[in-house]
């Protein structure tokens, strides 16, 4: 599996879960990345956690339950991404190309190193509004902070940086849904993105005068 989801323990989770509950997380995780959720059972990730079945519906309601909280490590991993993309002293121009490049190739190398994965998450999105929900307000925060850092660096004309965020990522929305930009080849898609990149780029600046 490529790099960037190479991560057999999410810190996220780590921090705020009991053991057991992350065991269980680990055991789902590498049984759906095989398998697919609906040719794994309960039984299947009980057996790989080490427990029985029953002593499962302790920390999960159902399988369902056990995927969503899958799902939710493959967001704050591919947010994580993001948030390193973003990290350093580089311009705020190059800030935005890093973070639609980097939210780019951790939905292929998902896809391409772990299809099943990739394809549960997707419908957990669809069918799970508070993981939509927090996936958006992630991105939210990421990109108003770039752009805060953008204008008060000069890069950006002045304006409601939370505003400006969200035009971003309405314009950004190829680039960030799976379904939409996996008909395009990864070149081409990356080369479009970068053009995309800097036409939005010329708006912000072409407000200064």
């Amino acid at each position: 599996m490529a790099a960037l989801i190479q991560k057999p323990l999410d810190n996220v989770l780590e921090t705020t879960e009991e053991p057991i509950r992350t065991s269980i997380v680990n055991a789902a995780e590498a049984r759906f990345a095989e398998y697919g959720y609906t040719k794994t059972t309960l039984n299947e990730i009980a057996a790989e956690a080490g427990m029985s079945a029953a002593n499962l519906y302790r920390f999960f309601e159902n399988k369902l339950d056990i995927a969503a909280a899958v799902a939710r490590r493959l967001l704050a991993r591919r947010e994580a991404a993001l948030h390193a993309a973003l990290q350093g002293e580089q311009a705020a121009a190059l800030q935005l190309q890093a973070y639609i490049l980097t939210a780019l190739r951790f939905d292929r190398e998902l896809e391409a190193g772990a299809p099943h994965l990739a394809k549960m998450l997707e419908k957990l999105i669809e069918e799970r509004k508070e993981l939509a929900v927090a996936q958006r307000k992630a991105r939210q925060e990421l990109l108003t902070r770039l752009v805060q850092s953008g204008i008060k660096n000069g890069e950006f004309a002045p304006g409601d940086a939370a505003q400006i965020a969200q035009t971003l990522r309405a314009a950004l929305i190829l680039f960030e849904t799976p379904t939409l930009h996996r008909q395009y080849p990864q070149a081409e898609i990356e080369r479009l993105a970068q053009q995309v990149v800097t036409v939005l780029l010329q708006g912000l600046w072409m407000e200064k005068a």
